[in-house]
């Protein structure tokens, strides 16, 4: 396989030399078979690789650029916090993933894809600070035993692609441990009514799940399937204490409800003088702006606004209270969608437990839910500069919740 995919790739690289030398550099970690003797397994999304996690990240066109430009560092560095992982030195970088063969579209896509990955991977991912880590770590698993197939953005309908490359990196063979941990793009859509589903969350789900019992090998000492609750995301538009909590962005002081108020947008534009022709460029779409990516989650104001009806707009107060009511009604419907989620997991790895029992009855693979990531309560401490992902602190309450699942039998 691994002559057939150099094949194609030097092929897409005679049509996007730049771009391809890009790739060419991280690529072949992610071809190498793994041996899967003790290993742990990751599918998700971001949270999984640690994104926006580093202190040195900011909400700043500025600080981006000396991220890009290595004056900036994001390589991970001894931290007292993680003592308790086992972690007592600088942390070595896990094994993560590159996007496997089945994931080729087209050299167009292909290339996009690689180039994305490498790019989050090298300027703003660090998973030596993720949960997925900190969980491998207190297990006693080296950093190489540790196998991250999760993706920046990654919804659940992307989880057979992910166990494809758990499968590649295995030769087929599972690990012994795998989490599958899904915590949030599921609810990022242009407005409510298109977010993901409950019955299309659980199908997804189910399918992912049988897959990986169809096609993979169980480890010889056995495979245990982990599928964490959803989390409360709703906590970061209603909880007092992270949309109060300080921070700085693009120069200036401000708090996670400026942020959101703002759109994510800075107070004033960056002056072009200040950044080079390149920064200038990138800074259209860095730092991300949560509130034009996920409107669902992060510009109910906006989304609001659009529903007023149309007597309400020469009515100031009228619509301003219009935009209360369905703002707070968005809020709800966040957070049924994501009590429904979970209950759409605990159906998913009950149906694929049934699924293996009738299939495959002598496989020593077991499914099993765990609740405990349901109840992780976050503060402002917890969240990372940009009012969105998490900081070290929020990883780390994860990462506790995982690991009481996996001690309660």
């Amino acid at each position: 396989m691994a002559h057939r995919f150099y094949k194609l790739r030097t092929r897409f690289c005679s049509r996007a030399v730049f771009l391809c030398l890009t790739v060419l550099v991280l690529i072949p970690n992610g071809l190498q078979a793994q041996d899967t003797a003790l290993s742990l397994g990751i599918v998700g999304d971001s949270l999984a690789l640690g994104a926006g996690t580093h202190p040195a990240l900011s909400l700043d066109y500025k600080d981006l650029w000396k991220v890009m430009t290595g004056q900036t560092s994001l390589q991970a560095e001894v931290d007292s916090r993680l003592k308790r992982f086992g972690i007592h030195d600088r942390p070595e970088h896990p094994q993560v993933l590159w996007p496997g063969i089945r994931e080729y579209y087209g050299d167009t896509d292909w290339v996009y894809t690689n180039i994305t990955a490498s790019f989050t991977q090298t300027f703003f991912n660090t998973p030596q600070y993720s949960w997925s880590y900190l969980v491998g770590r207190q297990l006693s698993l080296a950093p190489g035993k540790i196998l991250v197939a999760a993706e920046n953005g990654a919804r659940v309908r992307q989880i057979t692609r992910q166990i494809d490359r758990l499968l590649d990196a295995g030769q087929g063979t599972l690990p012994a441990l795998i989490l599958v941990f899904f915590t949030g793009n599921d609810l990022c859509a242009s407005n409510m009514n298109m977010l993901t589903s409950s019955e299309d969350f659980g199908e997804a789900m189910q399918l992912g799940l049988e897959y990986l019992a169809r096609n993979g090998q169980p480890h010889p000492q056995g495979t245990q399937v982990l599928v964490p609750h959803f989390l409360s995301v709703a906590q970061l538009l209603s909880s007092e204490s992270i949309l109060n909590q300080p921070l700085t962005a693009y120069g200036e002081k401000s708090t996670c409800r400026e942020l959101r108020k703002n759109n994510f947008q800075p107070r004033n534009p960056a002056i072009a003088e200040t950044l080079p022709p390149e920064a200038l460029y990138l800074s259209a779409f860095l730092p991300p702006n949560f509130a034009s990516k996920c409107p669902t989650l992060f510009a109910h104001n906006y989304l609001a606004q659009s529903q007023v009806s149309f007597l309400s707009h020469f009515n100031a107060k009228k619509k301003n209270e219009e935009i209360v009511h369905l703002t707070k009604d968005y809020l709800s419907q966040i957070a049924t969608r994501i009590r429904n989620y979970r209950l759409q997991t605990d159906k998913a790895v009950q149906r694929a437990n049934d699924w293996v029992a009738k299939k495959t009855p002598k496989a020593n693979l077991h499914f099993r839910a765990l609740p405990q990531t349901a109840e992780v309560i976050f503060e402002g401490e917890d969240m990372g500069p940009d009012c969105f992902h998490l900081n070290i602190n929020g990883q780390i309450k994860i990462a506790d919740a995982i690991l009481k699942g996996i001690e309660t039998k």
